[in-house]
């Protein structure tokens, strides 16, 4: 755990000044996004399932909420490294 708060200090803490524009479409994303989805949406029902049907029930709460809790900071990790400035103008 040390070891990775230390590595986003150090990813703080570097700023890149030239980097060159990509040349890429923005359209390109949908093919992430779609597969991305995807994936979510198959976790999802897996973990829904296993809920339901496998685990006892005095445990389906308990395996909902780490799976909700597991997502919250999926999300957390996401905001936290969209929050990460590396350059001073991301647009161009």
């Amino acid at each position: 755990m040390h070891i990775l708060c230390f590595f986003f200090l150090q990813l703080h803490a570097i700023r890149f000044e030239d980097v060159p524009s990509f040349t890429l479409h923005m359209l390109w994303q949908i093919i992430q996004y779609a597969l991305l989805t995807a994936a979510e949406i198959m976790v999802s029902i897996t973990v829904l399932i296993f809920a339901y049907a496998e685990a006892p029930k005095r445990y389906k709460v308990v395996i909902l909420s780490y799976s909700l809790f597991i997502a919250a900071m999926g999300d957390l990790i996401v905001i936290f490294v969209a929050s990460v400035r590396l350059t001073d103008n991301q647009v161009s």
